[in-house]
């Protein structure tokens, strides 16, 4: 081996022949067996010596740059409208799953069934983003519902969301063949919490008390014991009175509650 300082940048001599000599750059290591790389050019002549190095080199730098880029990020990737390069998948993204279910059963159905489909797959896309149909799982369906709650949808909204989510991911399983899980899919709705109404109380000093005791002094007590419902017809009272309101003073007068 001859190294000499008349030989171009990155070569050298052996037995009067050049080769190319570059190490490997520390980040790489683990991709070569060797920490140098060392090739004959396969000529004596210093100047093709020169000429092929360089261009050995600057094929080795552009490689080496690829690998490089490969493992950054995408810059401003949240931006971007499909982030398919996040993920390791070639499934159908949740939009295009949107457009064949909408395409193939759409014009059989209301004109309806398409918007409806579009604004619920769209609170999807808002919340977790449009990812392919297998990159979705059931802490994302978790997080979705939770999402849904907290912009005040009650539950027969997320049931609806829901069941069009559903729909869309099983049909595209099943026409072309997917092998994926519908991870909306079996996820827990919160009930909602139905207050009882309580009866509305009559008040003694209602205009409707008041007439019960006009009847009381023109001696109808004793019609009103026999058959309550009779007091309907000399008072003429309204029906704007709630029903639990006359049910309870009709039984507040056979009771002889209120006719004091």
């Amino acid at each position: 081996m001859q190294l000499t300082k008349n030989c171009p940048k990155y070569t050298y001599r052996k037995d009067g022949v050049y080769y190319f000599s570059k190490a490997v750059p520390k980040d790489l290591l683990h991709l070569y067996c060797k920490p140098r790389i060392v090739k004959c050019l396969g000529t004596r002549s210093p100047q093709s010596a020169q000429f092929v190095a360089k261009a050995m080199l600057a094929k080795l730098e552009d490689y080496w740059l690829g690998i490089r880029l490969k493992r950054m990020e995408v810059p401003a990737a949240e931006l971007l409208v499909h982030v398919r390069s996040a993920y390791s998948s070639e499934l159908p993204l949740m939009s295009d799953a949107l457009d064949a279910y909408v395409q193939i059963k759409g014009p059989d159905k209301s004109r309806l069934f398409a918007p409806h489909a579009k604004r619920n797959v769209a609170y999807l896309i808002e919340c977790l983003g449009d990812r392919p149909l297998d990159c979705y799982n059931g802490h994302d369906a978790g997080k979705f519902r939770d999402w849904l709650v907290a912009k005040g949808l009650g539950r027969s909204s997320l049931q609806r969301i829901f069941s069009v989510v559903k729909a869309i991911v099983n049909f595209n399983v099943r026409e072309f063949g997917l092998n994926c899980r519908n991870a909306f899919s079996g996820v827990y709705l919160p009930s909602e919490t139905v207050k009882k109404r309580q009866p509305i109380p009559l008040a003694r000093d209602s205009s409707l008390s008041v007439k019960l005791r006009w009847m009381a002094q023109h001696r109808l007590v004793g019609i009103l014991k026999t058959n309550p419902r009779m007091w309907l017809y000399p008072l003429q009272i309204s029906l704007s009175y709630p029903k639990t309101a006359l049910l309870k003073a009709c039984i507040e007068i056979r009771e002889g509650c209120v006719l004091s």
